[in-house]
């Protein structure tokens, strides 16, 4: 029995580990997206086959595609796999399928939601999923510090249960020498409303009327439900003109995008890590955020804090006026952007290689 059951063990290593993850048509560019591509390199990097399992967690793409490409074909993909394996939910919504895999099964936890807001359907979904995620995984990866400690207060899930691993920024962001910074605030941002970007609006507002700002500009990047709200917003201030909104960018239209502006606001009031920080670094731009919000420190270390929206409005002028001050944030931005997560991969493999060890 024994030697029948170190067999099946090891038949068990030389199979694909099988990435659930969220359809890039619904996840694309988000930061879901961004560790998804990261798991991906790292398995492709230490040679270890790899299936992938795609949903559409979004009922926006229509009801229909909703109960078929969200729910049916990867539920049906999964039962179908009748061997032992890893799987591997990239996020907490993925969790809904753990209970029907058969093997070890790890989850990785963006964050916790721990008010509903106005969308009582989404937070009920995501705490149902994010249960099961607790009760059937075998091991659990926090994206961040701040993730952990989240899943601790509210779950009560034990600390050892729960392996940290900072997730490396793509290659792709690099500073471009060919594009010319303009005078431009840029904002990254799905526009929902922990994001804050009305914060940032009247920020901007502020700089606006400040000595040499009459030209600057802020675009944002980026969709959702609060856009309508937003553009009011910009409208009522008197600056619609001076905002512009864009949508459906390529990484390398982001990019070009970080690599134009001349400061990037991160305004957001809660985050489970916070690729934009960092990817905005990687492309030498200063990074200013609010110190008060709920976004990793890892991730922040070499952004500029910022009290309110006045001293928001404050500090992206003197990025914009001070050149020596400008300098020594992107240098010490860049610096730490390029080095940050590279031990992502084999810790990554390390938690695998733990699963397919038990017998």
């Amino acid at each position: 029995m024994t030697e029948e059951r170190s067999r099946s063990d090891t038949d068990c290593l030389t199979r694909p580990v099988v990435v659930i993850k969220r359809s890039a048509s619904t996840a694309k560019n988000t930061g879901i997206d961004v560790y998804s591509n990261s798991v991906e390199r790292a398995l492709s990097s230490h040679g270890i086959p790899f299936e992938t399992v795609n949903t559409v967690m979004d009922t926006k793409a229509g009801y229909l595609r909703f109960l078929t490409d969200g729910i049916l074909k990867p539920f049906l993909s999964i039962i179908r796999k009748r061997d032992k394996r890893v799987y591997h939910a990239i996020d907490e919504l993925c969790c809904l399928f753990l209970p029907f895999a058969k093997g070890k099964k790890v989850v990785s936890f963006h964050h916790v939601i721990t008010d509903s807001g106005k969308d009582m359907k989404a937070s009920f979904i995501w705490h149902l999923a994010a249960k099961m995620g607790l009760m059937f995984s075998d091991e659990i990866v926090a994206i961040s510090p701040q993730t952990k400690r989240e899943l601790i207060s509210t779950y009560g899930i034990r600390d050892d249960r729960i392996t940290v691993l900072l997730s490396e920024v793509s290659a792709a962001f690099v500073t471009l020498k060919d594009v010319r910074r303009e005078r431009t605030i840029g904002c990254v941002s799905t526009l929902i409303k922990r994001k804050n970007v009305d914060a940032l609006i009247r920020s901007f507002s502020i700089l606006t009327e400040m000595d040499g700002m009459s030209d600057v500009k802020l675009k944002i990047c980026g969709k959702g439900p609060e856009k309508e709200a937003l553009g009011e917003l910009a409208a009522s201030l008197g600056i619609s003109e001076r905002v512009v909104f864009l949508s459906d960018l390529s990484v390398d239209d982001i990019v070009r995008f970080y690599n134009s502006v001349s400061v990037l606001a991160n305004p957001s009031l809660h985050e489970g890590f916070g690729y934009v920080t960092l990817e905005a670094q990687r492309c030498s731009a200063p990074v200013v955020f609010f110190g008060h919000a709920d976004i990793p420190s890892e991730v922040t270390k070499c952004a500029v804090p910022c009290d309110d929206e006045k001293d928001l409005a404050g500090k992206m002028y003197m990025l914009m006026t001070d050149e020596g001050y400008r300098e020594s944030v992107v240098n010490a931005g860049k610096d730490y952007a390029d080095a940050f997560g590279r031990e992502f991969p084999e810790k990554l493999v390390n938690v695998y290689q733990r699963l397919m060890d038990r017998t």
